[in-house]
């Protein structure tokens, strides 16, 4: 066997390891962000800050950047944070 094909073969398998990784590293974020979601869904801090947000006359996409820039929340996560409180208003 040339030494090509081990190269190819390192290759090969250096890719699907990466693969597998980037998935479960995806999972791992996406269970993470779910869970900071979820401390911060109640929190009252963060209700404070939402109807302090709210009473300004910003648009949507202003609420959602500071929701999310202050508490680092993806984007639909701060803004079913933001709807939750403009609903119980």
């Amino acid at each position: 066997m040339d030494s090509s094909i081990y190269v190819i073969i390192f290759l090969l398998l250096a890719l699907i390891f990466s693969v597998i990784t980037n998935y479960y590293n995806s999972k791992k974020l996406n269970s993470l962000e779910e869970a900071l979601y979820e401390s911060y869904r109640n929190n009252s801090e963060v209700k404070s800050f939402v109807e302090k947000v709210l009473e300004g006359e910003s648009e949507e996409v202003e609420e959602i950047k500071r929701v999310r820039t202050k508490y680092g929340l993806s984007i639909g996560n701060a803004k079913k944070i933001i709807d939750l409180y403009r609903r119980s208003e």
